[in-house]
């Protein structure tokens, strides 16, 4: 029985981490770039903007799990990272759309690397000019890196650990230090 109990609990504590990211993207996304979107894009852009970013968000940031389920500076890594990717593809997606859909004649294929690489700027001028999507972000990225915690198995708690010296055999330098010579 104890072990279909854990089996459900793992269940759960996977779906909230992967919800994580979809709760993370929306509230980040609606309080700091939705309104300028939609003056800029209008409707249908942004939603297809949002739309692909949470759902990138989505896909890239479970991989990332052992960093989540480690310390303060891999989360903040993970966040980033992920938010980067999520928005340049995003980004990316959306000039693609609009290449081959609309037609659009001022943008080319040849621009989507400097599209991409522009959510490197987007990203924190949008948290930096919005402080309530800069609170969401960071405590949606606390409550991703507690669920990832929660979802890792006993044993499987991030990247591994550097490799630790033998203490059994010292230093050079330690004899001299406490005092023995030779």
């Amino acid at each position: 029985m104890k072990r279909a109990s854990h089996h459900i609990s793992h269940i759960v504590w996977d779906t909230g981490f992967h919800l994580s990211f979809v709760w993370t993207s929306v509230v980040s996304l609606r309080l700091s770039a939705y309104d300028h979107f939609m003056r800029e894009f209008g409707r249908d852009t942004t939603v297809l903007l949002m739309t692909v970013a949470i759902v990138a968000a989505t896909l890239i940031g479970p991989r990332l799990r052992p960093f989540w389920a480690s310390g303060p500076i891999n989360v903040f890594w993970a966040a980033s990272v992920t938010s980067l990717l999520a928005s340049g593809t995003a980004l990316a997606f959306t000039q693609t759309v609009r290449i081959l859909v609309f037609g659009d004649p001022l943008l080319s294929f040849l621009s989507l690397p400097v599209t991409f690489a522009a959510a490197a700027f987007l990203v924190p001028i949008e948290l930096i000019s919005h402080p309530m999507a800069a609170l969401a972000w960071g405590m949606g990225s606390m409550l991703t890196a507690a669920l990832a915690r929660l979802s890792l198995r006993p044993g499987h708690r991030g990247p591994p650990s550097p490799p630790r010296l033998n203490a059994r055999r010292p230093l050079p330098f330690a004899r001299a230090r406490h005092g023995s010579a030779g």
